[in-house]
């Protein structure tokens, strides 16, 4: 497994928006992760609307609605990881 797809499985497992330090304390939880996914997308204009979802919305005590999603942000950046590596 590549770096993007652990970064993406970190996030998708364990990221809460809503935790009060990811919402209102700087660089919050999984900051290393989401560094990652920023410089991975570059321009990519939808990447970058999947992570910032992600980094503002997201609740990983709801990742079920998401992991089989053809259209959520992390099936995107999927998608992304798998076009450009491959």
């Amino acid at each position: 497994m590549n770096t993007f797809s652990e970064a993406i499985k970190e996030i998708q497992n364990n990221y809460d928006a809503f935790y009060i330090l990811n919402k209102y304390g700087g660089n919050g939880t999984h900051k290393q992760e989401f560094d990652i996914l920023y410089e991975f997308v570059g321009d990519d204009e939808m990447g970058k609307k999947a992570l910032n979802w992600i980094k503002n919305c997201y609740d990983c005590y709801c990742k079920e609605k998401y992991i089989n999603d053809k259209d959520s942000a992390f099936a995107y950046l999927e998608k992304l990881i798998v076009e450009i590596i491959s």
